[in-house]
């Protein structure tokens, strides 16, 4: 997934990520998604908080 803006101002952004994780023969096996504040203080941009989540995707009962 590729990050996004979600919103922002001269001094605030709000951001969208993740990414997805597969196994070698290309099976989801986890999706993991965030949402970040990043603040602009003192001439640098830094980290203001955040909230994730990560979907882990069981196969153990799949039939092959």
């Amino acid at each position: 997934m590729r990050p996004v803006t979600i919103h922002a101002t001269h001094d605030k952004a709000h951001t969208l990520g993740g990414y997805f994780r597969y196994t070698a023969d290309g099976t989801l096996i986890s999706e993991t998604r965030s949402v970040g504040i990043r603040i602009y203080k003192a001439g640098h941009w830094g980290s203001g908080g955040g909230l994730g989540q990560v979907t882990h995707h069981d196969r153990s009962n799949s039939k092959a």
